[in-house]
Formats: structure tokens, sequence, C-alpha cells
């Protein structure tokens, strides 16, 4: 496996059902890492992250702007959700990301570099109802590096104290332990470009 990855999706503490959800898909050369929240939480939240799943799932192969589109379209039945989508590219060291929303996405680089941490810059608008002009961009994802993905429900200062040395359970869990608001749905996605053994 190139990728070692957790994902844990809380709901807000007062529903049983969340209205986040999240796709991780590992095909031959690539991966994609999708995180969503539907708006609000409680049940129709929950329809409108599990349609948007759904419809990830469907299209794995797909680029990003054209899983966008298909999203929007699917998403008018729902309240709507916020989305980022992330493609790896194993073969270019790569990550191309975009973000409608408050989906927020790191890497976080495993080895001394100029720029130790990147940020996604997101986009406002809601996939579904009003989605702006996607604007995708490129970084560079090496072996080592770590990709972290939160919904709101995580509070703004969870990169403080990551314990970035640690496994990727290790991270989610103590995101999520440490930063999830009882106000909403809580979700912490972290995929790790894994060193191969000689």
């Amino acid at each position: 496996m190139t990728l070692s990855w957790h994902a844990i999706n809380r709901p807000h503490p007062h529903e049983t059902v969340s209205g986040d959800g999240f796709v991780v898909v590992e095909l031959a050369e690539s991966a994609l890492i999708v995180g969503v929240d539907g708006l609000g939480h409680g049940e129709k939240a929950h329809q409108a992250a599990t349609s948007a799943v759904q419809t990830v799932n469907a299209n794995q192969t797909a680029s990003p702007l054209a899983l966008f589109d298909y999203l929007h379209r699917e998403l008018r039945q729902t309240r709507g959700a916020v989305v980022t989508i992330a493609s790896i590219d194993f073969s270019a060291n790569a990550i191309t990301w975009g973000g409608i929303g408050n989906v927020k996405a790191s890497v976080h680089r495993a080895a001394h570099a100029e720029k130790p941490r990147e940020q996604l810059f997101l986009r406002g608008g809601v996939v579904g109802f009003q989605m702006p002009k996607v604007k995708l961009f490129q970084v560079a994802f090496t072996p080592g590096d770590t990709l972290l993905m939160v919904t709101d429900g995580i509070r703004s200062n969870y990169m403080e104290d990551l314990p970035l040395t640690q496994s990727p359970a290790a991270i989610a869990t103590h995101v999520i332990a440490t930063h999830a608001r009882d106000t909403d749905d809580a979700t912490a996605i972290v995929a790790r470009y894994a060193v191969s053994s000689p």
C-alpha cells in the first residue's frame, strides 16, 4: 500500500447519524480523498452527505473538476454540502486539490522544507445550491508527507499540537478527542504517503 490512512466521523452528540461523510480510495497510480459536510446536522445533513459519498464512489476515476460538477448536480435534491477533493498522483508526487466551503485540508511535510505546511485555499459556496467556479491547486506530496482534512466540527486551533510523528490513526484520534466541538458533527481524515521499504 502506498497510502496509509485513517478517518473518524463522529456525529453531533445529540444525533444518531452524522451529516459528515468521506471517501478514501487508492487506485493503481493515484488516490482520491474527499471530505463532505452536509449543511447543518441531523437526518437532512446525513442525506446530503450520503448522496455525495455515493456520487463520488460511482465516479472514482473522474477528475476533481468533473466530480464537483457531478456532486453539484446530484446534491440539488438535498440541502447541499461543502466539499473538499484531493487527488493524489503518486507518479508525480503531487496533490491536486480544491474546496467549496469549509472542509479544511493541509499537507504536512515529513522533512525540513521551505514550506513545512501548506493549506488549501477554500472558496465560499455550497455544492448543490450556489457553487462558484472551482479553482484547483497543485502542491508537492512526497513519501512521508501527511494530508489532513477536517470538517468545521473541529475547532480552528487543531493544528497547534498535532502529533505528526505518530500514525494516521493516532493523529485522527487526537484531533477528534481534543478539538471536536460539542455542537456539530466532526470528521478528521489523515492520509500519509507511505515510505516504501527497500
